[in-house]
C-alpha cells in the first residue's frame, strides 16, 4: 500500500513556527480546514434569500424566465446558461433561431428556419475547428453543412426572393452568398 509521507521540512520551517511573516502560507495553513462553516445544500436552495430573475437571461432545461420570478442566488447560478454544457448552449441557440425565423407556431421545417438552424450548427463546428485544426471528420461535416445550407439558400432564392433576402441579411450571410 502507498503511504503518504510528509515532505521534508523547509529551511524556513522554524521561522514559520516562530511566527515570522513569509510571503507564502505555511503548510499547516494550506491544509487547515476552513474556519467558516460551509452552508448546507438545503440552505443554499431555500428561497428565503430570493432575488428577481432578469427576464432577458436565458435559462437551462427549457425553463422560461417568467415562470420563475424569484429564486435564490444558488438556483439562479444553477439555471444560468454560463453553467450549461456545449450541447445545451447549442440547443438553446437552435431554439432561438427557430423562434426567430418561424412563420407560424410549430414551424421547424420551412426553408428559412432550416437555414437558420444550419447556420447555428456551422458556427458551432467552426468554433470547434478553431481549437482542433486537424479534426478532419469535423471538417468534412462542416463542408456538408455548408453545402446543404447553400442548396437551401439557392432553393429559397428561386422560390421566394424576399424571404431569401430577409434570411441572408438577418443571418449576416452576405459575404458567404455569391450572387
Amino acid at each position: 500500500p502507498l503511504v503518504r509521507r510528509r515532505p521534508p521540512a523547509a529551511p524556513g520551517a522554524a521561522a514559520v513556527a516562530a511566527g515570522s511573516a513569509l510571503p507564502f502560507p505555511s503548510a499547516a495553513a494550506q491544509f487547515a480546514p476552513p474556519t467558516a462553516a460551509v452552508p448546507h445544500l438545503a440552505a443554499l436552495l431555500s428561497t428565503t434569500a430570493s432575488a428577481p430573475m432578469t427576464p432577458a437571461a436565458p435559462l437551462r432545461f427549457g425553463i422560461k424566465p417568467e415562470t420563475v420570478p424569484e429564486v435564490s442566488e444558488a438556483v439562479r447560478r444553477v439555471l444560468s446558461m454560463a453553467n450549461a454544457s456545449n450541447a445545451e448552449v447549442t440547443q438553446a441557440k437552435v431554439a432561438r433561431a427557430i423562434e426567430a425565423f418561424a412563420s407560424r407556431p410549430g414551424d421547424t421545417g420551412s426553408t428559412p428556419v432550416q437555414v437558420a438552424v444550419l447556420t447555428v450548427k456551422i458556427e458551432n463546428v467552426r468554433a470547434h475547428l478553431k481549437q482542433h485544426i486537424k479534426d478532419n471528420p469535423s471538417k468534412r461535416g462542416l463542408v456538408m453543412l455548408v453545402n446543404k445550407r447553400r442548396k437551401l439558400l439557392k432553393y429559397l432564392k428561386r422560390t421566394d426572393f424576399d424571404s431569401y433576402r430577409r434570411t441572408v441579411y438577418s443571418l449576416n450571410l452576405e459575404k458567404e452568398v455569391k450572387e
